[in-house]
């Protein structure tokens, strides 16, 4: 299963939050190529090979430009950190890297919402002195550690990614980690042992699409019920007519449902239906 998800209200953007989930047997990269296949698009993702040849010239996935994960980097040395306190030197380098990331986050979580060239402009000043001088210290604590330490294991995801991992520097559209869809994501993982058979590879695909309808609800202030309620209405009413129509079913989307789909409003679709 993999979830995509778009968001460009951290960069001002006009295009309202989704969701999409789409159900696959496995992560393997055919299905990745497949799934991004001749687009142009910056894709966030946590590292996993399958992603790595983003990018690449003569494939089909040539004009997606690949970022790297910022919470997956710290991750690595916040687990070393909690694990080796009784190596104070060790320690106290991952403690240091992790200080740093930190500050990453603390200057670039000024900027959201703002535009996007400001975000470029502010991330240069604040950010990018940050940026430089992680690296130069990840570079110096390497020369004074084992090659087979986790540490070193750290260093290095990091340093293998610096292109990835920087490229927010300038562009205020990325961010900097994958944390909007791992939140959305986080379900499809507490439930995978109850999904692991769906039945058939259309109740995965039946599984996706509702998942996708509901999660982009919460994201634009929708009930998901209210919002079912209302579609399930609408395309009976339209099919009930006789001849099958010719339907545009981006105004079913659920950023264009009615304002009483909204969550909280205090009558639900029926009752708004009895009032007119």
């Amino acid at each position: 299963m993999y979830a995509v998800h778009r968001d460009d209200r951290p960069f001002g953007g006009n295009d309202p939050p989704a969701t999409i989930y789409v159900s696959r047997s496995s992560r393997a990269m055919y299905h990745i190529h497949d799934l991004f296949a001749d687009r142009s698009l910056i894709v966030h993702h946590d590292g996993y090979g399958g992603y790595g040849q983003f990018g690449s010239i003569g494939t089909v996935i040539a004009n997606i430009v690949g970022v790297g994960c910022w919470t997956h980097a710290r991750r690595n040395f916040i687990k070393y950190y909690d694990t080796t306190k009784n190596d104070a030197a060790g320690s106290a380098s991952a403690g240091e890297i992790i200080e740093l990331i930190d500050l990453l986050y603390k200057h670039n979580g000024e900027t959201w919402g703002w535009s996007r060239e400001d975000r470029r402009q502010y991330r240069q000043k604040h950010c990018k002195p940050v940026v430089d001088k992680l690296m130069l210290r990840m570079e110096a604590i390497q020369l004074t550690i084992s090659t087979g330490s986790r540490l070193n294991t750290a260093i290095n995801y990091v340093l293998k990614r610096r292109e990835s991992l920087t490229r927010f520097l300038d562009d205020g559209r990325i961010e900097l980690d994958t944390n909007a869809v791992e939140r959305q994501f986080k379900p499809v993982q507490m439930l995978r042992k109850n999904v692991y058979f769906m039945g058939s590879d259309e109740g995965g695909e039946t599984w996706a699409v509702f998942s996708s309808l509901i999660e982009t609800c919460k994201l634009n202030g929708f009930d998901p019920y209210k919002y079912l309620v209302w579609l399930f209405d609408e395309l009976t009413a339209l099919f009930a007519r006789g001849a099958s129509p010719v339907i545009d079913y981006r105004k079913f989307l659920p950023w264009n449902a009615p304002k009483q789909c909204k969550m909280g409003m205090k009558q639900d679709v029926e009752d708004q239906k009895k009032a007119a």
